[in-house]
């Protein structure tokens, strides 16, 4: 923590501060020694899995061995990108997935998911230690795994880097806060009876539910940049801003040709919203332009009414590839969704459902690259004037276009990789 920080602005990695020495740091190994070993953990979440695995891949590239820890509808994408997959499931609670909206109930389900998984893996960890540990930001196990058995270990931060300052002065997220406390008292008491335990047996002091939903490391990579990063000028430097996680082969910015392409997405998790849905198809019924709207699994397409033949309804699309062609992305701010949207300059209509989004719509508001819409006030009015705007008004894709580069120019997926290599033979040292 910087000198002169106060207490609000603490970065959240004191599960990982250890009172163990850390292992020595290694020499460079030469061509004829063993690979180095990297072991992931993350949560059952497209949102927090998708960034990294061009990161195995570009570590698997450079000669690493990866074995990555994560539920079996991962396996394929996770295996595809080259690591080891390895079943967390048998440890995670049985409402581990969907994660909770619910942040104190989220936090208790996690800290009851890191004692299962330090009985089942820390003795495996301390028999046969990797390298370095790479955990997302909600992964406590991650992070306590590493802590208990002296291993190195780097953050992977998928979304902002969060302070306890920074979300409660975000009205949107303070107010999110305090309503969840105020009917979460079971949750709550669940949550300190589990860090009790921790504490007693593992020497772990977890006191806020906050250090468990943005936890992280001494080194971490942080896939957006520090000009779109909230205050981002006083977040520490061992948070290294790598830019967003793409895929190396992409699908090219396509030319525009006939109607503006409007592509309607809310994610993959808080995605059950009809009423939103029916109210972007009143928007565009009588306008020139083609929509394509990913409704996900839960919604019927049936039950937004008759559709004319310009717009499509889909469970999910192939994302890049429809943003390579779209005009304007209408989108809920998840991080992921907005980086894609500004590696192809489309401008965006956000309209946050909860958590981060509300941040991230404010940020890509101010960069000028978008506008900003509640939903519970959305009306199909006001969705066809937002659209407009952004369509007809070139300040916006070229403000897309202009934070895009800026974060594509970062690094990504490569420079990640290189951080958590430098991490493993001690070139990246914990301050």
């Amino acid at each position: 923590m910087e000198n002169g920080t106060n207490d609000k602005e603490r970065w959240f990695h004191l599960v990982t501060t250890s009172s163990r020495a850390s292992r020595p740091a290694a020499e460079p190994r030469s061509p004829g020694e063993r690979p180095i070993r990297v072991v992931f953990f993350n949560v059952p979440a497209h949102g927090h899995i998708n960034p990294t695995l061009p990161v195995v891949a570009a570590l698997v590239e450079r000669g690493a061995q990866v074995e990555y820890h994560a539920t079996p509808p991962f396996r394929p994408a996770i295996e595809g990108a080259g690591a080891q997959f390895t079943d967390l499931s048998p440890w995670l609670p049985a409402d581990a997935s969907p994660p909770d909206p619910n942040h104190i109930r989220l936090a208790d389900m996690l800290l009851r998911a890191t004692e299962t998984i330090l009985e089942a893996l820390l003795p495996r960890l301390l028999a046969a230690p990797p390298d370095v540990i790479v955990h997302d930001s909600l992964c406590p196990w991650g992070a306590a795994l590493a802590r208990l058995s002296g291993v190195r270990a780097v953050g992977s931060v998928t979304t902002f880097v969060l302070s306890a300052g920074l979300v409660l002065g975000t009205p949107a997220l303070a107010g999110e806060a305090w309503r969840t406390l105020a009917g979460s008292g079971p949750a709550r008491r669940a949550f300190r009876s589990v860090a009790g335990r921790l504490r007693q047996r593992y020497g772990l002091h977890i006191r806020s539910p906050l250090q468990v939903l943005s936890v992280h490391a001494p080194v971490n990579v942080v896939y957006t940049s520090r000009t779109l990063q909230p205050a981002g000028h006083r977040v520490p430097p061992t948070f290294h801003f790598v830019g967003p996680s793409l895929p190396p082969q992409r699908p090219a910015r396509a030319a525009s040709a006939g109607p503006p392409l409007i592509y309607v997405s809310l994610g993959t998790l808080l995605n059950a919203a009809p009423d939103f849905y029916r109210a972007c198809v009143g928007a565009f019924r009588d306008e020139p332009v083609e929509v394509i709207m990913s409704v996900g699994q839960t919604v019927d397409p049936s039950s937004l009414g008759p559709l004319p033949g310009h717009i499509s309804v889909r469970p999910s699309v192939p994302q890049l590839e429809v943003l390579s062609r779209a005009g304007v992305f209408v989108t809920h701010g998840g991080m992921n969704s907005v980086h894609e949207a500004l590696a192809y300059g489309v401008p965006m209509l956000l309209v946050p459902q909860g958590s981060d989004q509300h941040l991230v719509a404010a940020r890509v508001r101010d960069r000028g690259a978008g506008r900003v819409l509640q939903r519970r006030a959305a009306t199909a009015e006001d969705v066809r004037a937002h659209v407009r705007a952004l369509w007809s008004d070139p300040r916006y894709a070229a403000a897309s276009a202009a934070a895009g580069q800026e974060a594509l120019h970062l690094g990504g997926a490569v420079r990640a990789a290189e951080v958590i290599l430098a991490r493993s033979l001690g070139a990246l040292a914990a301050p």
